[in-house]
């Protein structure tokens, strides 16, 4: 991992890389930028009361957040029971990825892709990723 960066485990449950200003050093731009927007956006009042307006669970009562890096084809997170709460918790989560945004299309005179190869992957599901809850069983 470049300066910054620590890869996070276990191995089992998880694989990333974790932006830290401890080990910065001489990082790359994207650690310290994702980290001014941790702090200066997610960690502010003004977005604690948007939160607030857009879900139901009223003002937020604390935080924890993490710059996150997810590497094509090394890092993933598998489905598990971290830590079980009683309460209800929000997760919001902001994401980033290569491409131009624009939805593979095809000129239809000439046949030739419109998008970028990096669209194409993203729209193929061959890479990319996704979010699933798993509500606990009652029993358990």
């Amino acid at each position: 991992p470049s300066s910054g960066w620590k890869l996070c485990g276990p191995a089992h449950k998880q694989r990333f890389l974790e932006y830290s200003v401890a080990c910065s050093g001489t990082a790359p731009a994207s650690g310290p930028l994702l980290m001014q927007l941790k702090q200066e956006l997610f960690e502010s009042l003004p977005y604690a009361k948007f939160l607030e307006q857009i879900c139901s669970l009223g003002l937020p009562l604390g935080y924890r957040g993490k710059v996150r890096r997810f590497r094509p084809g090394l890092d993933y997170t598998v489905a598990h029971y971290g830590v079980l709460t009683t309460e209800a918790v929000l997760d919001a989560t902001l994401c980033f990825a290569a491409g131009s945004g624009e939805q593979c299309r095809v000129d239809e005179a000439t046949g030739e892709q419109l998008a970028t190869d990096d669209d194409a992957a993203w729209e193929s599901g061959d890479c990319g990723g996704f979010e699933c809850y798993i509500a606990a069983d009652n029993d358990e």
